[in-house]
């Protein structure tokens, strides 16, 4: 619930009461098992990690060895992180500013940056990319620009869209006519 919080209310909102009426729990229920603002805000960074890291191990067994495969593999996330997942992006840009005053919450998102950034390169090599962890850097910042510019201005149609997107930039990654990196 501290997620769902944190995508509601900003981390100015994340409260042991908010999450505890968030869900449906009696007052002072969250406190006694986060005693502090900066416990509760590390275990909602923690429970992030744990999301993304089941999304991650789904997305190895959705990729086949094959730039489509990558390509399909690659847009489900994409698309399924912009739509049912959405609270959670919020959740993770709240503390990804967080982390800039807080070490240990920063400590705790650059290790699930650096999960990601070995799933994606590992799809990427699988698919015979040159060049794998310079592409999985660029097509992850591309994706952070795409989840940020959704939840900014969400626009009907749009996720539709983001196939398309995708592919296209998995097309130039996986391509044969293209530099080693990016």
């Amino acid at each position: 619930m501290a997620l769902a919080t944190l995508a509601a209310e900003g981390t100015r909102g994340l409260t042991h009461r908010a999450v505890d009426r968030a869900a449906g729990l009696p007052s002072g229920s969250t406190s006694n098992c986060f005693r502090t603002r900066a416990a509760l805000l590390q275990a909602a960074a923690e429970r992030l990690g744990e999301r993304i890291s089941a999304d991650l191990a789904a997305l190895r067994l959705r990729g086949d060895a094959s730039p489509q495969g990558a390509a399909d593999a690659v847009a489900w996330l994409v698309e399924q992180w912009t739509s049912a997942d959405r609270e959670r992006w919020l959740a993770r840009f709240e503390l990804s500013l967080e982390a800039t005053r807080r070490p240990e919450i920063r400590k705790t998102l650059l290790a699930i940056d650096s999960h990601v950034r070995t799933t994606v390169a590992e799809l990427l090599r699988g698919a015979g990319v040159p060049g794998a962890d310079s592409w999985a850097d660029g097509l992850i910042a591309y994706s952070d620009a795409l989840f940020l510019g959704h939840l900014l201005n969400p626009r009907p149609g749009e996720l539709g869209d983001l196939r398309p997107k995708i592919d296209a930039l998995l097309a130039m990654v996986t391509s044969d006519a293209r530099p080693a990196g990016p």
